[in-house]
């Protein structure tokens, strides 16, 4: 199933991106660029606002934000075992307590970072499983970051794809709608999530689908997301139900 409310979004949104041929100028990957398609827009400036609906705005400077990763008894304990490692941002840490519970017969290892973008969650991953090893299951709960220069996202699957090796490899689609610019990360969304469908049409990740779960609430999401992208306690539980749901 594709991200129907976020995907009817990115279309309309996108037509009015290109409406303007400054914003977009050619950064896309050799090889990537795919015939009739716009050029990938340039990212915005370090520190920018949002513009509404064009662009989410920059990344802010995450690295001094909350970490939280297990110890390497734990991560060793996943590794041998058949256990779950969590990979994540702050919507990661926000479903960490729900998720122990709900996997309390596994073990569960995990390094959650707020604030943390996808390529730099991937370095991290890269080093755990080079000096303690990771679980057979890796559960990827990025791409909310993104949103900001989110043309790459592609990329950054594969690039898990190479780290976990034969493993199996969960991704949560990220939902952002915050309220300085839901139409732009609505939009931003939607491009993550296509990138997330072209790869699991090709068999390189499993989705666990908390955008769409989201876009299917009657009413607002105001009790899952209490500010467009951190899910509630509900919400928390409610992610977990899901990657408890794709786990079996």
């Amino acid at each position: 199933m594709l991200l129907l409310g976020g995907l009817g979004a990115g279309a309309f949104l996108a037509g009015r991106w290109v409406a303007d041929p400054a914003a977009a100028t050619s950064t896309a990957p050799a090889g990537r660029h795919e015939a009739g398609l716009p050029p990938t827009p340039t990212p915005p400036a370090a520190g920018s606002p949002p513009d509404e609906p064009r662009s989410s705005g920059a990344i802010g400077h995450w690295q001094a934000s909350g970490h939280e990763a297990s110890d390497a008894a734990t991560d060793l304990a996943a590794a041998t075992g058949d256990g779950v490692h969590l990979l994540g941002d702050s919507i990661g840490a926000r479903l960490l307590p729900a998720l122990r519970v709900r996997v309390s017969g596994r073990p569960l290892s995990y390094d959650v970072w707020n604030g943390r973008p996808t390529p730099a969650a991937l370095d991290t991953l890269a080093r755990t499983s080079a000096e303690r090893g990771l679980a057979p299951t890796v559960l990827v709960v990025c791409g909310s970051n993104d949103i900001f220069d989110p043309w790459h996202l592609e990329q950054q699957v594969d690039r898990a794809r190479e780290i976990v090796g034969r493993r199996r490899l969960l991704w949560v689609t990220p939902f952002v709608s915050r309220p300085s610019a839901p139409a732009a990360d609505m939009r931003n969304s939607a491009v993550l999530g296509l990138a997330l469908e072209r790869a699991a049409a090709v068999g390189t990740v499993e989705l666990v689908r908390w955008f769409e779960y989201l876009a299917r609430l009657p009413g607002d999401t105001s009790d899952h997301v209490e500010d467009g992208v951190h899910p509630t306690p509900r919400g928390a539980a409610a992610l977990a139900d899901l990657v408890l749901a794709s786990l079996h």
